[in-house]
């Protein structure tokens, strides 16, 4: 509030408490003139704790406002911050590839070493920075009271995994995942507090705030026109609430220029288990255009092409560790190229999740894999 309308409103205030004061003893006789006095100050200090109440509430609302730009400009800056990462590497490896690249690479390594430092620094500000010998294991109790105050004091973070194209290990899309942040400035991943937020029954409250994000982040995106998509969790607990997915549908019903932009993923087990309830909430999602995504895909082998295609379902997600398990199992050796054959036939994509290691990627390369994610392929804890 301007200085000026502070004095306005001071002004507006005396004058009342005047008017009080001077006409209280001839409207009311029986009322003194001191004690019309004493009732006019009342007035004064009751508009003046009045106008303190609003202004307050005002500044509060601007301050909102300036720290929902500040996180979308930071969110914004952490797309381009990962995409360039990932593209400077991509032309690395090009480069070592060529024999007279020499020169050149020594530039691109300067320029990445630079990019690197200006990563290092975001993280730094943002306290996304941690070392395992500064962990300290939470009980119980205190992982669901530090969830609670997170949710309460608007500390969900998000973080930007970046899902690449394979075997060219090109970033494409995003997955948008949710970091929560300690009043110490400690970030705990979603496996460290997901059970507490169970517990708590705060999933839905923090789908909805990396919901929020994650349409803040497209519509940053459509602005500055580029490509890709950001996959955003919906959590069991989410998805089987008929009444929110309703409520959900209409609002993007209403917003349908995010369809090409923003993927709902859920796990494969809740899906099934809330699909009689929700079905009708997702084919209205799907009429507009968006698309879902299936992970904690644990049984490639009975996937039924046919099931996930009625559903709208374009991507699945299974997790490194589990494929190879698969691979190496008695009876999928020889299924595997079948499944994936039933798979493009639907046009559904196969991303491989949690890739930690350069060797897993080796033995994942030797498979007809479309895209692959992880902290091999670019860790969300670098990102701030």
């Amino acid at each position: 509030m301007s200085l000026l309308r502070h004095l306005i409103f001071a002004f507006s205030y005396a004058a009342l408490a005047v008017a009080v004061a001077l006409t209280l003893p001839y409207s009311m006789p029986e009322i003194g003139k001191w004690l019309a006095v004493c009732i006019g100050a009342i007035v004064l200090l009751l508009g003046a704790l009045l106008h303190d109440v609003v202004s307050r509430l005002g500044r509060e609302r601007q301050l909102q406002r300036e720290i929902r730009l500040v996180t979308a400009d930071r969110d914004a800056a952490r797309v381009d911050l990962a995409e360039t990462a990932h593209e400077l590497a991509a032309v690395r490896q090009r480069l070592v590839d060529q024999p007279d690249g020499g020169d050149i690479l020594d530039r691109v390594a300067a320029e990445k070493a630079l990019l690197e430092e200006l990563v290092r620094r975001l993280s730094a500000r943002y306290g996304a920075e941690r070392s395992a010998e500064a962990q300290v294991a939470f009980s119980d109790s205190e992982l669901r009271d530090l969830v609670q105050e997170a949710v309460r004091d608007d500390r969900i973070d998000i973080v930007l995994q970046p899902i690449v194209s394979l075997p060219q290990r090109k970033t494409r899309h995003f997955e948008v995942i949710g970091q929560l942040r300690t009043a110490a400035g400690r970030m705990l991943e979603p496996e460290e507090f997901q059970s507490a937020a169970e517990a708590e029954g705060l999933n839905a409250a923090i789908d909805n705030i990396l919901l929020f994000r994650g349409i803040q982040l497209v519509r940053e995106t459509l602005r500055r026109n580029r490509s890709g998509m950001f996959f955003t969790r919906l959590s069991v607990h989410t998805l089987g609430d008929a009444a929110f997915m309703g409520q959900l549908a209409e609002f993007m019903a209403d917003n349908a220029e995010l369809a090409p932009r923003l993927v709902f993923q859920f796990g494969q087990d809740s899906w099934w288990e809330s699909l009689p309830a929700v079905r009708q909430s997702l084919d209205r999602l799907a009429a507009i255009g968006f698309r879902f995504a299936l992970s904690e895909v644990h049984d490639l082998g009975r996937i039924d092409a046919d099931v996930l295609h009625e559903n709208h379902i374009r991507f699945l997600k299974i997790d490194a560790d589990t494929l190879l398990a698969e691979r190496d199992s008695p009876d999928l050796p020889l299924a595997f190229p079948i499944v994936k054959d039933e798979l493009d036939r639907v046009a559904v994509d196969l991303i491989v999740n949690r890739v930690r290691t350069e060797q897993q990627l080796i033995e994942i390369l030797d498979l007809p894999i479309d895209f692959g994610q992880g902290p091999l392929l670019g860790d969300t804890r670098n990102r701030g």
